[in-house]
């Protein structure tokens, strides 16, 4: 359970029971996408229902930095460079324009979410001509951007780049200052959308005039084909309690870069990222990194929370939002937030709530989902050769072991009974076994020690030691010897 969760009031539940047989939108999703899109329809006189497979804030909104900010890595220097400068403009517009909006609900709503006005600093303690270059194209951009070479870090940076006016709050908090806002039903997990028809686990089914997927990663493979232009990274964070707070929201740029944050004198730090399915690859990432970078910084840190959470990667760096395919025009999409889902999320809203409202929001041009460019065509290749190395574990990589071979606080896909079972005994020595096959697309699943979980190095799913679905895109858990071709979870509405 990650920080917020830990540092969030209780919350009451979203409604429960039976939906409606008909309305206008349904939002798949209630995390920050979701519940901002339900919300500002709602403002609009739009009957809008938002399900969530759990419980509020559960998904990846939960395990964020929160910071919410038109600083997202080194993007400007990229757009002028692909793009041109007057969509790198428009770009930092939609962004300046999400925090506007952040702060006018949280004022309007008096949602106490812990807001703060803070700079969103980039570093680097190697080379500063990156930095350099990505001031030059902010600026030109319409961005304050101002160089540095002292910080309030706890190590020498060779450079950073500071964008004033940024800002920082509590993203469970937010969350439950809207929720009541909005029809939210918790509980409720969608298992198969037909046409304008969304089925839910506990055999529910109901007609919308317009669909949202907005549950991080589209579980719908067609029309939309998102398998092909997106994967998941994992990153791990921390929090350290006892430090004094920080004099911004700090991100680093180089490939062992941490993202760090205060939220009043606990230190977040993010980082560790890998894709997911292959933990344990690059020595350089999970939670060790952060631990030992903890205590190398600050004396006897004394860690109170540990956690992961997933980040669906555009080829282009740029979030895919708007209709999920010509073919269902009824049907739309927020997803691909490239590790920026504030004000990503926000954008999204906006954006999706104009398309159903058939109004024309300058920004859908640099999101749309169906945007083809040689980064999508060269990331489809990439994916489709993934999915075909997790395909084909099945079939040629034998287990290197036994599920009586495991010790206890292991796991690995073992044979029992001479099949593949994915196995983990736990630290009481029992053993809990699954299929060892996502219900997604079939690929072989991995073990991830920190989390305990097992990832889809595929398309990055995850599922508990027993099974559950945590993750999208799948949306059926695993079972023993279960045959992953089987969509009787998708079975067309009576």
């Amino acid at each position: 359970m990650s920080y917020w969760h830990d540092s969030a009031p209780d919350y009451p539940g979203g409604r429960e029971g039976w939906l409606p047989k008909k309305v206008e939108v349904a939002v798949i999703g209630g995390g920050l996408a979701g519940l901002l899109t339900a919300y500002l329809l709602g403002e609009a006189g739009i009957d809008t229902v938002v399900l969530e497979r759990r419980a509020l804030g559960e998904g990846q909104t939960g395990n964020t930095t929160g910071k919410i900010t038109c600083q997202t890595g080194l993007i400007y220097r990229k757009l002028e460079n692909t793009r041109g400068a007057s969509d790198a403009r428009l770009y930092a517009e939609a962004q300046t324009d999400a925090i506007t909006s952040f702060r006018n609900i949280i004022e309007s709503e008096r949602i106490a979410c812990d807001l703060e006005q803070l700079p969103a600093i980039l570093y680097t303690r190697e080379s500063p001509s990156l930095l350099e270059e990505e001031a030059i194209s902010a600026r030109r951009a319409g961005i304050r951007a101002e160089l540095k070479r002292r910080t309030a870090l706890p190590f020498d940076v060779a450079a950073a780049l500071a964008y004033p006016g940024q800002a920082q709050f509590h993203p469970i908090k937010f969350l439950m200052g809207i929720a009541p806002r909005v029809k939210f039903y918790q509980g409720l997990g969608v298992v198969g959308v037909h046409g304008r028809t969304i089925l839910t686990d506990d055999g529910q089914e109901m007609e919308a005039e317009k669909i949202v997927f907005a549950c991080h990663y589209p579980f719908k493979n067609l029309p939309g084909m998102f398998f092909t232009r997106l994967h998941q990274s994992i990153s791990y964070g921390i929090a350290v309690s006892g430090i004094p707070p920080l004099d911004g929201m700090y991100y680093g740029i180089d490939p062992d870069g941490i993202s760090m944050r205060s939220h009043g004198n606990v230190l977040l730090m993010i980082g560790g990222g890998h894709r997911t399915g292959e933990w344990g690859k690059n020595p350089d990432t999970g939670l060790r990194v952060l631990e030992e970078a903890a205590e190398r910084y600050y004396p006897r840190p004394h860690i109170i929370s540990r956690w992961a959470g997933q980040d669906c990667m555009p080829p282009d760096g740029l979030p895919l939002i708007g209709e999920y395919s010509p073919l269902r025009p009824n049907w739309f999409v927020a997803t691909g937030f490239h590790k920026w889902g504030m004000t990503g999320s926000m954008i999204a809203a906006k954006v999706i709530r104009d398309k159903i409202l058939g109004k024309r929001n300058p920004v859908e041009k640099l999101v749309r989902p169906n945007r083809f460019g040689g980064d999508t065509l060269r990331a489809m290749g990439k994916e489709t050769g993934y999915a075909v190395s997790g395909l084909s574990k099945r079939i040629f990589l034998p287990p290197a072991e036994v599920a009586d071979e495991l010790a206890p606080g292991t796991a690995g896909v073992v044979f029992r009974g001479g099949e593949k079972t994915a196995a983990y005994r736990d630290s009481a020595g029992e053993l809990h076994t699954t299929s060892p096959y996502c219900t997604h697309m079939g690929c072989e699943l991995a073990w991830n020690p920190d989390t305990k979980t097992w990832d889809c190095p595929c398309h990055g799913s995850r599922f508990s030691p027993d099974g559950k679905v945590l993750d999208a895109p799948a949306v059926k858990p695993l079972e023993n010897g279960q045959d992953p071709s089987d969509k009787t979870h998708e079975r067309k509405p009576t």
